[in-house]
């Protein structure tokens, strides 16, 4: 089985980290577009879940996470501090605090589901209502 930190590294990885203690959700995307470059991180800002990410910065071959200077959110934004929190506890992290859920697809469309009542579910809320189930208001 692949720790979270050999997920996140895979080439192609989205999910999704859930505080168990403040209830809140932040899904991230880390791709390595060539076997020699960083991966560059980016982080979900709107409800799109499948373009709506902003750059947030890369981790570099030496295993570091640095936040990008071309990135639109500031190192302050709690989004860019929470990527870099991860890092750099993925693997220590305990289970009653956190919850990782690798992002999957809507049984019913095939989307891309990142929310994790959603992922939890494997529908989305507009294929949910249609089958006349309440799975969440949005994929946020």
């Amino acid at each position: 089985m692949l720790t979270h930190r050999q997920f996140i590294t895979a080439g192609a990885a989205t999910f999704t980290v859930v505080s168990k203690v403040s209830g809140t959700h932040i899904t991230f995307k880390v791709e390595q577009p060539k076997k020699d470059s960083p991966h560059f991180v980016s982080v979900m800002t709107g409800g799109d879940n499948q373009g709506g990410f902003a750059f947030l910065g890369s981790i570099f071959a030496d295993g570091n996470f640095r936040h990008g200077r071309k990135s639109s959110l500031s190192p302050d934004d709690k989004r860019a501090q929470a990527f870099a929190w991860l890092w750099r506890n993925v693997d220590a992290v305990p289970v009653e605090k956190m919850e990782f859920l690798p992002a999957c697809a809507c049984c019913a469309c095939g989307r891309k589901l990142t929310n994790p009542v959603s992922v939890e579910m494997a529908i989305g809320p507009v294929c949910g209502k249609r089958m006349g189930l309440t799975v969440c208001t949005a994929e946020e």
